[in-house]
C-alpha cells in the first residue's frame, strides 16, 4: 500500500552534490504532500463510495502532485547533477525519466476511467489501475534511491 511507498528524501548525506543549491525543506514538504495525496487517493479508490466527480477531483490532485514531483526531479537538477558527477549513470536517469512518462500516463488513464462513467467509476478497473500505479511508483522510488546512493558513494564520496 501507500505505506510501502518509500519516496526518496534527498538527505544531505545522499545529495552532497551541489549541496548549496538544494532546498531540503521544500523537498521534504513536497514529499509529505505527495504522500498525503497518495494516501487519500488510495483510500478513496479502496472505499468505492465516491462519485465519479469526487474520484476525478482527487485524481486530478494526484496528477498535479505527480507532475510537480517528477518535474522537480528532472529539471531541478537532481538528475542533471547525477549525470554531471557520474556520467556512467546517464542510462539509468534516462530510464527513470521514461518511467515518469509512463506513470503520468497511468494517472491520466485513471482519470479517463472516471470520466467515462458519470455516476460511479468501474471500481474494479480503477482499483487495479491504482494498485499497478502504486507498485510501479514504489519500485521507481527504490531505483532512484539506489541511483542516488550509488552516485554519492562511488563518485561523490571519493571526491570529498
Amino acid at each position: 500500500g501507500v505505506e510501502a511507498i518509500r519516496l526518496v528524501l534527498f538527505e544531505e548525506k545522499t545529495m552532497a552534490i551541489k549541496r548549496d543549491s538544494i532546498d531540503y525543506d521544500k523537498i521534504r514538504r513536497d514529499h509529505e504532500r505527495l504522500n498525503e495525496t497518495l494516501a487519500v487517493s488510495k483510500r478513496l479508490v479502496e472505499q468505492r463510495s465516491a462519485t465519479s466527480k469526487e474520484a476525478e477531483a482527487q485524481l486530478e490532485k494526484l496528477a498535479a502532485d505527480i507532475r510537480e514531483h517528477f518535474r522537480d526531479e528532472e529539471t531541478a537538477g537532481y538528475f542533471e547533477q547525477i549525470e554531471t558527477y557520474a556520467p556512467r549513470l546517464y542510462d539509468r536517469t534516462e530510464a527513470l525519466r521514461a518511467e515518469h512518462a509512463e506513470m503520468r500516463k497511468d494517472v491520466a488513464n485513471m482519470l479517463q476511467i472516471c470520466r467515462e462513467q458519470p455516476d460511479a467509476p468501474p471500481w474494479d478497473k480503477l482499483c487495479a489501475e491504482m494498485k499497478k500505479f502504486l507498485e510501479m511508483l514504489a519500485t521507481h522510488e527504490d531505483k532512484e534511491r539506489d541511483l542516488l546512493q550509488e552516485a554519492y558513494d562511488e563518485d561523490i564520496g571519493d571526491k570529498d
